[in-house]
């Protein structure tokens, strides 16, 4: 809700960053003595009516969102003598992973696959929407990265709905990350899922965009970068043919998933288990561990994983599709999609930790039997 004195509530700091929609101030939030974002947009010097209305689009769906992955909207007020418009958001602390590139320090692997993983849930956030969000600007610049790995896709003044008719087509995104499909004005999910391909690329090769090698239009990984399921995934995100991409970012999560549940055995691990005849079975190392615990353990290990991959089935297949139902029917119109994303989110983790926990009884039970 607006302040009733915004003027005067924002003590405005330091520049933050400067773009096309506008300059990005850091503030003192004197209400709360915290600091936050403001973003600046000067109707008096834009010559692009278009802009202004962006503005106002990303400041309507910033307060629609709520996404531990995405800014969150604080307030927004203007100044009638300046004609310059505010846009209050809470202040991610960290580093653009545009920084990275060309440093003397390169992400790791592991590193470059947790920037890949958040970022494709809060796209399949926006994508899951109703219609659809496209931010149409992602790229190393607009993701944010903290001191402990926390990613924040920021900047969303490219922002648009993907089935909205009514807007006329526009060209919005920096070249080199934008879809081809994108260059022509369609704004879908599977560009944005392109541009983030394009992201991972340039931070694996510490390259922009502009300079990653190609194979005809379409941007190669460097070798020796990311193993082989996960260079799968991405280069199929990296696909110049929409219809060859994974259609959103939902799509390519359910890839990574399909090849984490296929992740081989390590080597040194792999000659006890095909001792027992598990060759083909792939487990967490911690799961690995109980081929060698004592059979106590083992047997104690079995019996309460059991007792919680059946209490969790019984939670996913009963309890929390009633839960839901009964939050969409107390929502208004529109909490709805919310508690629908929602609802998905949570379900995929759900069946996750049910898959484990009947990794982990089913990797106990063998460990069992051959005691």
């Amino acid at each position: 809700m607006p302040s009733a004195d915004p003027l005067q509530r924002y003590q405005v700091m330091e520049p933050l960053a400067s773009g096309s929609q506008g300059r990005t101030f850091v503030a003192i939030d004197r209400q709360t003595n915290e600091r936050v974002a403001v973003k600046v947009f000067d109707l008096g010097g834009s010559n692009d009516w278009r802009s202004f209305e962006r503005f106002e689009r990303e400041i309507d769906t910033l307060k629609s969102l709520d996404h531990p992955g995405i800014p969150r909207y604080i307030d927004n007020y203007a100044s009638e003598a300046t004609g310059e418009y505010f846009l209050v958001m809470s202040l991610v602390p960290g580093r653009p992973l545009s920084e990275w590139i060309g440093g003397s320090r390169q992400l790791s692997d592991d590193e470059l696959e947790s920037v890949l993983m958040q970022t494709l849930r809060a796209l399949a956030y926006l994508h899951d929407r109703s219609p659809p969000i496209v931010h149409r600007d992602v790229k190393p610049a607009n993701l944010v990265m903290q001191d402990d790995g926390r990613v924040t896709l920021v900047d969303f003044g490219g922002v648009r709905r993907a089935l909205d008719a009514d807007a006329a087509p526009t060209v919005v995104g920096t070249f080199g990350y934008m879809a081809p499909e994108q260059a022509q004005g369609q704004a879908t999910p599977g560009a944005d899922v392109y541009s983030l391909g394009v992201t991972i690329a340039a931070l694996a090769a510490n390259l922009e965009a502009n300079e990653l090698p190609r194979d005809g239009l379409a941007y190669r990984l460097p070798h020796g970068k990311l193993s082989a399921p996960w260079r799968a995934v991405v280069s199929r995100m990296l696909e110049p043919d929409p219809r060859q991409r994974f259609p959103n970012a939902a799509a390519a999560l359910a890839a990574i998933e399909q090849t984490r549940e296929r992740k081989p055995v390590r080597a040194e691990t792999r000659g006890s288990l095909q001792s027992r005849g598990d060759e083909d079975l792939a487990f967490d190392d911690s799961v690995r561990d109980l081929a060698r615990a004592p059979r106590p353990v083992v047997l104690v290990v079995w019996v309460l994983a059991s007792i919680a991959a059946g209490a969790t089935l019984v939670f996913e297949a009963a309890l929390l599709p009633l839960f839901y139902q009964l939050a969409v029917a107390l929502s208004d119109e529109k909490d709805k999609a919310r508690v629908a994303a929602q609802r998905r989110e949570v379900t995929a983790k759900v069946k996750r930790t049910r898959r484990w926990l009947t990794s982990l009884s089913s990797t106990a039970d063998k460990a069992r039997d051959h005691r």
